[in-house]
């Protein structure tokens, strides 16, 4: 076996396969005794191997060109290659040929490396004279990623980079650091690890880089691929405010916003992005500023990120500079989730005193700047006079209404088939807007002129304000309503949140608009297929609501898609007004995120139009913690977890957007802290008691985050994964007792989560579930026969847990194999009771307190209704504990003393009505049925005999009861023995629709 020159691969894992595939050459050359040794050689260090490419994508190719000194004689060149399974093989055999073709490349890093003989050196077989290249590298698709686990740290706290490769041969990494003077340092060698902790040294901002290469590439820029740069932040105490303005000015009209920000940064300059909590935004200089419109002199920011942002707004002609200054920086004490505050949670700690900077606002005294024009209606037909109110505003240099002091006078001109006055041509006007409290507009009608169809244009213009631009106004003649048609838009509100805006018009054949006449003023009506798409809250707005939408202000929609059922969507009426109706829709939670269909209905004509609404993700502003069943809300109390002293306990947070959507964006921050909560108290005192007194504080230490942090101070940061989740391991001493107790929070900027967690040691964990009576022994019920079934859960030391056992998941869920077979019975299923799905029910042992501890076994009424058989299933939602199961039938019960009234195979009701036709009969069929409803043929040798009423309530005329096949009228009909139903015609006097009728007969 050859041995390779310095720099060669390794000969242990190519060795043999160069050796096996150079016998060619060996098996035609002469012998060594007949040949004198060959005096030429390839010069050593001459050889040099490059590549056309070092990143290409699947199926692409490279070419890699070599090149030697070999002088008096003839280089020859054979290629290597690994491949991405990290296997070496001989692509290209000694050949005089110095180039070679890597084609067709799949996903994964490939390595190339070249060996160089002289021809004779190559027929003696001189394979220790080979001089070789180090591997050249090809990257298909490969990709490294770096982030820091700590990417904002205290001083003299560790930091932990990680890094990830993808279509890389067993990667080994090397991470390079530069703190913030500039200087760079390494972690060593390139090592299998994907993580390097180090300690920063100074404050500031530290940018890293991660290599990776596959074990044997060569470590330089064709071997190793970087990363992403990427920054960890060191921060010291929160020890200083600084305020800026997005503008220095602002125009004082007390509507132009602008907004100032405050940055809390530690004793080194650096923004704390970990501190939570609030501060006072005070105003002086000449007077207060407005706040949402309305005066004051002092606003509270919330502080979160180490930012707070607060909108300000300088009143009316206040053009003198105001003062913004900062004061009062408090962490956070309480943290507020669904609107309830939660103690405990705060940000980074901050220095005993406090710098407070400051900013000046200046205001610019507003001036009428320009015109503007809208129309009431986009078009007016001409079958008719009919009319468009057009409005004219002035603007101010903000592009806000402005209000003039002293009144102004505005000339409108027209042009085209239309007039400012109806039955005479007037084509301009001149129109006061009245000073003062005015709106600053003013409204005039222009006409359309009958039988005249082209396009009416209207300009406005007044003494020093610039013009409005032209309105164009269409005009043409309509048929008779035809259909609808509906366009929609998108926009923005000064939230930032999207919103969509629906216009709805009653058109012609031609798609016309109908401003006049039939159809101008027909009722609309709009529903949404939202609950069956599984998008709870479509928030529709309306009047006065849409232009509460478009503002930003935070009013209440009109009207509002719970989502509640699917057979019930939300229906609305709204009334077009010339042909036209507007609403706008803006999604709270998108759930699954399929688009909801909304449909509008012309209630004269029943044509109809639909258009599609898209859900929106809006901005990170929230963190949502994860509950066994999904996110965690006030009421959803499943989701409080129980743990066992001396375990660990896995908690994860759902990145959301301002609707609490789920976000998928993998690397973002969001922190985690342990709120006040639990603590056994007084030994007399069971759970519930404890919770709803309010006495419990945190026993210092019962549990802690993974940078050790255990009081409601401290956070722990954690990545979202490419879900956006972040997920924390807590851990839970063996010391502590029964009933202790904590909450953990997430937050990332201004959102919440609550998850509430009780330490339950051995002898109060529930392990198992077991029936403890009320089950019939024939596993039989008959229908209407009630059954009293009771489940009781044992530890895992075999003992039932008895009324005071504080099972924190003493909730279940009871679910039928084949519904209504046997059906709930009476309340005591709990007060939250819930129905999740078709035979599927949440319920609760009894008890509901503040946290959702519930105490005492399942007692679970039921009732036999429908005759078959079913599984009941029972799933104690406590971790571990497996689901207990019995199969129930139902037999066919005692005759109930009443027959069924079935018309056309159900009972009369709205959906089934019963359609009479004077004097023509009906058949209705009565049915023997038991308890359930099931139906039972007659026992024993007696007929069952129906009575038949005389007078009933809500038919109108003269009625009478007839046999099967007609005859004389009867009063009673018999079912026979072993029959379970018979057959009487009903036959009325009057034509009429019954949709109320006896739903049974006493026999």
């Amino acid at each position: 076996m050859r041995v390779k020159s310095a720099g060669a691969k390794s000969g242990r894992l190519w060795g043999p396969l160069t050796m096996a595939s150079s016998l060619v050459w060996w098996m035609i050359a002469p012998s060594a005794a007949a040949v004198a040794a060959p005096s030429p050689t390839v010069t050593p260090g001459s050889v040099s191997l490059t590549a056309s490419a070092v990143s290409v994508k699947p199926g692409q190719s490279v070419t890699f060109t070599a090149s030697a000194s070999d002088p008096g004689g003839t280089a020859l060149y054979q290629f290597w290659v690994e491949m991405p399974n990290g296997q070496w093989e001989n692509q290209q055999n000694y050949s005089t040929d110095p180039t070679f073709v890597l084609s067709n490349v799949s996903a994964g890093n490939y390595l190339v490396a070249v060996e160089v003989m002289d021809q004779a050196q190559v027929q003696h077989g001189q394979w220790s004279q080979a001089q070789t290249t180090l591997p050249d590298g090809v990257f298909v698709n490969s990709q490294v990623a770096a982030v820091s686990l700590n990417p904002d740290a205290a001083p003299g706290s560790s930091v932990t980079l990680q890094a990830e490769a993808t279509d890389i041969y067993h990667p080994v990494y090397q991470f390079w650091v530069q703190a913030p003077d500039g200087s760079w340092s390494q972690s060593g060698a390139y090592s299998s690890a994907a993580t390097y902790t180090f300690t920063p040294s100074q404050p500031g901002i530290y940018h890293f880089v991660a290599y990776a290469k596959s074990p044997e590439a060569a470590n330089n820029p064709h071997g190793a691929l970087q990363s992403a740069v990427g920054s960890s932040g060191v921060y010291g105490t929160a020890s200083q405010v600084v305020l800026s303005l997005a503008s220095p000015t602002v125009v004082a009209d007390g509507q132009a916003t602008d907004a100032v920000v405050a940055t809390v940064e530690d004793q080194y300059g650096n923004r704390v992005p970990t501190f939570a909590g609030s501060l006072v935004l005070s105003a002086g200089g000449s007077s207060d500023f407005l706040v949402g419109g309305q005066h004051q002199a002092t606003e509270t920011a919330e502080v979160l990120g180490g930012t707070a942002t607060a909108t300000l707004q300088l009143p009316s002609g206040d053009v003198g500079p105001t003062i913004i200054t900062a004061d009062h920086l408090m962490t956070l004490a309480s943290f507020r989730f669904g609107g309830v505050a939660n103690g405990g949670l705060a940000g980074q700690g901050q220095a005993a005193n406090v710098t407070y900077g400051s900013a000046t606002l200046s205001g610019v005294a507003n001036t009428p700047f320009d015109l503007t024009l809208t129309s009431s209606l986009p078009s007016l037909s001409d079958n008719t006079v009919n009319a468009t109110q057009v409005t004219v505003g002035i603007n101010d240099q903000a592009g806000d209404p402005y209000v003039t002091q002293n009144g102004r006078y505005v000339t409108l001109t027209l042009t085209g088939p239309g007039s400012f006055a109806s039955g005479s041509v007037v084509t301009r006007v001149s129109e006061h807007i009245a000073g003062g409290t005015a709106s600053g507009t003013v409204t005039v009608p222009v006409y359309s002129e009958q039988a005249q169809a082209g396009t009416i244009m209207v300009g406005a213009a007044a003494s020093g304000i610039a013009p409005a631009s032209p309105l164009a106004i269409a005009t043409y003649e309509t048929g008779v309503p035809a259909g609808l048609s509906i366009t929609s838009s998108n926009g923005f509100d000064q939230q930032g949140d999207v919103y969509t805006l629906y216009t709805v018009d009653v058109v012609d054949q031609q798609g016309h608009l109908i401003t006049t006449g039939s159809g101008s003023t027909d009722a609309i009506q709009i529903a949404d297929n939202a609950a069956a798409m599984q998008n709870p809250e479509l928030f529709y707005y309306t009047g006065a609501n849409l232009s509460a939408l478009v503002s930003g202000e935070t009013a209440t929609p009109t009207l509002n898609d719970g989502g509640t059922s699917v057979a019930n969507p939300v229906v609305t009426n709204l009334t077009a007004s010339g042909g036209q109706v507007q609403f706008a829709v803006e999604n709270g939670y998108a759930g699954l995120g399929v688009p909801t269909t909304i449909t509008a209905t012309d209630l004269s004509t029943g044509a109809s139009a639909s258009g599609v609404y898209n859900y929106y993700l809006g901005a990170k502003m929230g963190a949502e913690m994860l509950g066994p069943l999904g996110a965690v809300s006030s009421f959803n109390f499943p989701a409080i977890q129980s743990v066992l002293a001396g375990q660990t306990l896995t908690e994860s947070a759902q990145l959301t957007d301002q609707f609490g959507n789920p976000l998928p964006e993998k690397g973002v921050p969001i922190w985690f802290a342990i709120t006040l909560e639990g603590d056994a108290g007084p030994a007399t005192m069971t759970p519930d008691q404890l919770y709803s007194s309010g006495s419990l504080t945190l026993t210092p230490g019962m549990v802690q985050l993974p940078n050790g942090a255990s009081s409601p101070f401290d956070v722990y940061q954690a990545l979202t994964n490419s879900s956006g989740v972040a997920t924390v391991n807590l851990s839970v001493p063996s010391s502590d007792v029964a009933y202790d107790a904590f909450e953990v929070v997430a937050f990332q900027q201004d959102g919440a989560g609550l998850q509430a967690n009780v330490v339950v040691p051995p002898q109060y964990q529930p392990a198992s579930l077991a029936w403890t009576g009320g089950l019939p022994a024939s596993g039989r019920l008959s229908a209407g026969q009630s059954a009293t079934l009771s489940a009781g859960v044992f530890n895992a030391l075999g003992s039932q847990l008895g009324l005071n056992s504080a099972d924190p998941f003493n909730y279940a869920l009871l679910s039928s194999s084949n519904p209504g077979v046997v059906v709930p019975s009476g309340t005591a299923w709990g007060n939250y009771a819930t129905q999740l799905a078709p035979g599927e029910w949440l319920i609760d042992a009894g008890a509901m307190y503040a946290v959702g501890v519930s105490e005492g076994p399942f007692v679970l009424p039921l009732v036999g209704e429908a005759v078959g058989s079913t599984t009941l299933t029972l799933q104690d939602l406590a971790p571990g504990v497996a689901p207990l199961a019995e199969n129930l039938t139902v037999v066919p019960g005692a005759a109930v003393g009443s027959a069924e009234v079935l018309y056309n195979g159900a009972p009369v009701s709205s959906s089934n009505p019963l359609d009479l036709t004077s004097n023509v009969p009906v058949p209705i069929t009565l049915v023997n049925v038991d308890a359930g409803g099931n139906p039972l043929p007659v026992a024993g040798q007696t007929a069952a005999t129906v009575n038949l009423p005389t007078s009933l309530a809500g038919v109108a005329g003269s009625y009478d009861w007839e046999p099967a096949g007609g005859g004389v009228p009867i009063t009673s009909v018999k079912i026979l023995p072993g029959q379970s139903s018979a057959t009487v015609w009903f036959v009325s006097s009057a034509t009429q629709v019954v949709s109320s009728f006896p739903a049974d007969l006493a026999d």
